[in-house]
């Protein structure tokens, strides 16, 4: 991803506007659900599987997804010719593009898209056009899984926290009469406020940098979503900060649950995508729910997803490439792991209780 020593993308709103236009011009949502087999599932194809596919389109078109979506570096001079001298202009003074001698790439970002909605983040770290493994606008599959399940119930306030690249909070957008999106990141928070200003949301969709609650204190709302670093991970490796949760998942998560209560509106719900290590029967996380709930007034559900088995969720965890799977392997045994969970969660104020559903989509 863009790295912490590079400036963000600067907001300039007639600038801004001509690339929204451009990419409503090209197609670019439309042709990259066509190319792309796994358009609803996750923000990004497979990199090489990808540029097959892509072979059928015209020049043009796949010399837009080479550029912006997949991270590669191209002549100036093809740039120019494919996307027009003025709209490359744009893109350079926007900081989405950099040159680099007499070729152009973007700083570690993709333009990838969602139900018409056009989102620059981190490029994923297994793209060979990827030079830092730090994900500061991070959108991933579990991003793109819990927007499938946000209702569309209206409502007045709606609060983004951990919001990455801005995703969330701009799909809020259509269902909230005002949406706030939170994140510790500056970088992220530049990122995702270009992400507004390019999807037309600027008055609609607010970005604040802080610590979780800090940002907000004494502020309610009606609906919360979160998508929170989760992964146990082990202690004494650097750090991916979009992914590492602590060596029990709750190092950012725990204070989320804990500050939840203070922060929703009567009637008002929160819904946040989790994993956590666990048994058999049911995910570690169920007991410190309900430590939570009880403590704080909430009537939470746990709606398991899929379940593995450890060596599979292992295989999952040592792709970052950043911390030995045996560390991993080892955390796990530490805690008498054998499976690993990922569910969604839903809270709301009432009586102190925890449901665990089953949804029995699991894979052994």
């Amino acid at each position: 991803m863009i790295a912490a020593s590079e400036p963000p993308p600067k907001i300039d709103p007639p600038r801004v506007k001509r690339l929204r236009d451009a990419l409503d011009d090209l197609g670019y949502d439309h042709l990259l659900r066509g190319v792309r087999g796994s358009y609803p599932l996750t923000p990004y194809p497979p990199f090489e599987e990808f540029r097959r596919r892509a072979r059928g389109l015209p020049e043009r078109e796949r010399l837009w997804f080479d550029l912006l979506l997949l991270g590669r570096g191209l002549p100036a001079a093809a740039v120019a010719v494919s996307l027009g001298a003025s709209l490359s202009d744009d893109l350079l003074a926007l900081g989405l593009l950099r040159a680099q001698g007499s070729r152009l790439r973007t700083p570690g970002l993709g333009l990838t898209s969602y139900d018409g909605r056009y989102i620059f983040c981190s490029l994923p770290v297994d793209y060979p056009t990827v030079r830092d493994r730090e994900r500061h606008a991070y959108v991933g599959p579990e991003t793109y899984l819990l927007a499938h399940f946000l209702a569309p119930a209206r409502t007045s306030r709606a609060l983004d926290l951990c919001s990455g690249s801005g995703l969330i909070g701009i799909l809020l957008a259509s269902s909230a009469e005002s949406v706030l999106a939170v994140d510790i990141d500056p970088l992220s928070v530049a990122v995702g406020s270009f992400n507004v200003e390019l999807n037309g949301l600027g008055g609609l969709v607010e970005t604040r940098q802080g610590d979780l609650w800090e940002p907000v204190r004494g502020e309610r709302f009606d609906r919360v979503v979160f998508n929170a670093p989760f992964v146990p991970t082990p202690e004494g490796y650097p750090r991916l900060w979009f992914r590492d949760g602590g060596i029990d998942g709750l190092r950012v998560l725990g204070p989320i649950l804990e500050g939840l209560r203070d922060h929703l509106a009567p009637g008002g719900t929160a819904v946040a995508y989790v994993e956590a290590f666990g048994d058999l029967q049911r995910p570690f996380l169920a007991d410190d729910l309900a430590r939570v709930a009880r403590k704080h007034g909430l009537a939470i559900d746990l709606h398991l997803l899929f379940r593995f088995a450890m060596s599979k969720a292992l295989r999952f965890a040592g792709s970052s490439r950043a911390i030995p799977r045996a560390a991993y392997r080892r955390l796990a045994e530490e805690q008498g792991a054998t499976r690993y969970y990922q569910a969604l969660l839903r809270a709301r104020p009432g009586p102190g209780t925890v449901r665990v559903l089953d949804s029995g989509r699991y894979v052994r």
